[in-house]
């Protein structure tokens, strides 16, 4: 994958989260608010990937991929997270 589509691949998450959170309010669930985070972080972790070829944290350069694969995480845990969550019988309209 090109470097660049993580910026569009992270403004999709990022915005569909805000867009979740104005039309139905903040989470009140802690597992609702766990998904949120999870998957805003991989919202905000695509973006930096897709901006910028390293930043420079602590003194040394981090490369965008390191961000690509921590937004993938963050999307995979949320989305098993989700999955497990709606298996066991918790409802979907508190996200």
């Amino acid at each position: 994958m090109h470097r660049r589509l993580f910026l569009f691949a992270g403004a999709v998450v990022s915005l569909g989260v805000v867009a979740l959170f104005v039309g139905f309010g903040p989470p009140h669930e802690p597992s609702a608010v766990a998904l949120t985070l999870s998957f805003l972080l991989a919202g905000l972790c695509f973006l930096v990937a897709g901006a910028s070829a390293s930043v420079s944290l602590g003194g040394r350069d981090v490369p965008w991929y390191l961000f690509a694969g921590v937004g993938d995480v963050a999307l995979a845990l949320g989305m098993a997270a989700n999955g497990a969550r709606i298996a066991a019988g918790g409802g979907t309209d508190d996200l």
